[in-house]
């Protein structure tokens, strides 16, 4: 990739359409059917761990199972397990079924993650395919702790603009092709949080976009995708 330079801002977890004329999204559909959205854009699908109660595990099945048919699913998620909301036994049973789906289909999976680190670990170090660590604000360790197959990926967002000093470690320290960057539910522009890292960094904007290219290729290599007008994707 030497003497190229990306065009593209990749934002691998977002709820909302592109902001920037060079912004490729893989937006959020929580666990819905995609026939219904009659969407050409990529999309993470899978049940949220607040919202266990809500579905049963032949349910998430069926919705997964649809989606995954249609190649509009680039990624399970996000799935997970969260200590601080309710019903955490049966979010163990969710996230281990979805985790299953994506082994099955051969899909990354975007996690959330809260209180949980340990017990992730425990779910996913079996898992072959890329894990996204959603939104994540931990340190390196935990990142190694995570990386259980050298294929998992620290996902930054909005705190990029206001660091702590924990996360001022881990972007000066986290090795660079483990790095993807969303917006979330957040109004931040893609390209601000690319330049947010890149400063923190001390790396140029045009190398940082070089490199998360050619990591979301090895994360999404069964997506195929060109730039629209729209900055959305063709199939």
């Amino acid at each position: 990739m030497e003497n190229q330079e990306s065009t593209l801002f990749f934002n691998i977890h977002t709820h909302r359409k592109p902001q920037h004329i060079q912004e490729f999204c893989i937006r959020n559909a929580y666990l819905k059917f995609t026939e219904n959205l009659a969407v050409s854009y990529a999309l993470s699908s899978g049940l949220h761990p607040w919202f266990v109660n809500q579905y049963n595990l032949e349910e998430i099945s069926m919705v997964l199972e649809s989606n995954i048919s249609q190649k509009s699913i680039a990624a399970i998620g996000e799935i997970g397990l969260d200590k601080v909301a309710p019903n955490y036994e049966k979010q163990k049973l969710a996230f281990e079924h979805q985790l299953k789906i994506a082994s099955e289909a051969k899909l990354p999976v975007v996690l959330h993650i809260v209180k949980a680190v340990d017990d992730t670990y425990q779910y996913i170090k079996n898992f072959k395919e890329p894990i996204i660590l959603h939104g994540f604000n931990g340190n390196l360790a935990v990142f190694q702790q995570l990386n259980v197959s050298g294929k998992t990926y620290a996902s930054f967002g909005l705190n990029l603009k206001k660091p702590s000093t924990k996360l001022l470690d881990l972007v000066q320290t986290i090795p660079l092709k483990n790095v993807l960057f969303e917006t979330d539910n957040s109004s931040a522009k893609i390209n601000e949080i690319y330049e947010a890292f890149a400063g923190i960094r001390g790396i140029s904007l045009v190398e940082l976009k070089l490199i998360v290219e050619e990591n979301f290729r090895l994360v999404f290599p069964q997506f195929q995708f060109q730039l629209k007008s729209s900055g959305e994707s063709a199939r």
